[in-house]
């Protein structure tokens, strides 16, 4: 049989494209070696805080702060979270001040939200803080949250100058008895009267004192003072500057609530009403207005502090108390007290005097012969 030279040629045709195809199958490719085959993911655990915004919190009584965290699981893979306290760069913070409540932290489910209760204690205030949100094992994403630890309401720092203020008007109405006893015997004793006062607070040194601290402190505490405050919490500035104030109204109305009255007729035959006040409760009334105003200015001094503290001018040292060294802050208010101290005193003390030379000249002590003059001259102190 006579074969055509055709046919090798189309089987070669076919059989050529097979052989090819196989060889380059076979062949391994660099670029194939290289690079390792993908690996499905493995499922992990995901948290994060449901609320990741900075909170300022309060101390309460004990000087713990409380907080409620909202942690989810964003991943697919259950597992329990960690938590730790870790600082910025003051270093006041540490894992030993944390707490959990209860100790341990739930498995939260993928996709699952639990609530976890917080106590933060045992940091030295003002403090910012970050929590830090991670997976045990196995390893996950790590999350932060900021909270800024606020100081106390009324702190030491503050109470001590204001026990101070007490003391020292306390020793001035004690002070100016004293004096007084010394220049005019036994007419000045416990069961003296003194007359009501001109209590005029426009032409009062120690009340325009007060009113003026008390503006500066509040204009003060509203805008200039930093938001994580040294001495006292914001809230505990207010209320000291209210209460403060608040005495140099309240004196006024002691005075008058406990003064006693008498119906006289004076030298014009007019039917009045004398109203005199034991002379150690218008000794007291005195103290109270100057520990208010002294008060003020204590107040203003921290709030300066509290302000100018970083740029070294107003109270510089290396102490952290205000008290500790001497300063420009320290000096001053220290020098404003001794003269607002002065000057109560001196005003008490001339209106004792002044009583008793009334009381001479109408002959309300002694049985001195009445003076019309005199008698029309009532004593005037405006000095609270």
């Amino acid at each position: 049989m006579f074969i055509s030279w055709r046919v090798p040629v189309v089987m070669l045709a076919f059989v050529l494209p097979a052989a090819l195809a196989f060889a380059q199958g076979a062949a391994p490719d660099a670029n194939s070696a290289a690079t390792p085959k993908s690996k499905t993911e493995e499922p992990k655990p995901i948290f994060e805080f449901v609320d990741a915004t900075a909170s300022t919190l309060a101390p309460d009584a004990s000087v713990q702060f409380k907080l409620d965290l909202l942690i989810k699981n964003s991943g697919d893979l259950a597992a329990v979270p960690s938590l730790a306290l870790v600082s910025d760069v003051e270093n006041r913070c540490g894992p030993d001040n944390l707490k959990l409540v209860p100790d341990k932290l739930e498995l939260i489910p993928p996709k699952g939200v639990t609530i976890t209760h917080v106590t933060v204690s045992g940091v030295k205030l003002p403090a910012t803080c970050y929590i830090k949100l991670s997976a045990g094992s196995p390893a996950g994403t790590t999350s932060l949250k900021q909270i800024k630890l606020n100081q106390q309401y009324v702190t030491d720092d503050v109470l001590y100058p204001i026990y101070k203020a007490l003391g020292f008007a306390l020793i001035v109405a004690n002070a100016t008895w004293m004096l007084a006893v010394l220049k005019h015997g036994n007419k000045v004793g416990p069961k003296f009267l003194v007359g009501s006062p001109a209590w005029e607070l426009d032409k009062s040194w120690i009340s325009n004192t007060t009113v003026v601290s008390s503006v500066l402190a509040t204009a003060m505490g509203l805008g200039a003072l930093p938001e994580l405050t040294k001495y006292a919490s914001k809230t505990g500035y207010a209320t000291l500057i209210f209460m403060t104030s608040l005495a140099v109204i309240i004196a006024p109305f002691l005075f008058t609530v406990f003064r006693a009255g008498t119906v006289k007729t004076d030298a014009d035959n007019k039917t009045v009403v004398d109203y005199k006040t034991l002379l150690p409760l218008t000794l007291l009334c005195g103290a109270v207005t100057l520990f208010a105003g002294m008060t003020q200015v204590v107040l203003l001094f921290l709030l300066f502090d509290e302000i100018l503290l970083p740029y070294h001018f107003w109270s510089f040292g290396s102490e952290p108390r205000p008290w500790t060294a001497w300063n420009v802050g320290s000096i001053s208010t220290v020098l404003l007290c001794i003269a607002l101290g002065w000057y109560v005193g001196q005003s008490m003390f001339l209106a004792i005097s002044q009583q008793v030379q009334f009381n001479e000249a109408t002959g309300a002590s002694g049985g001195h012969a009445v003076d019309a003059t005199a008698a029309r001259q009532r004593p005037s102190w405006p000095v609270l």
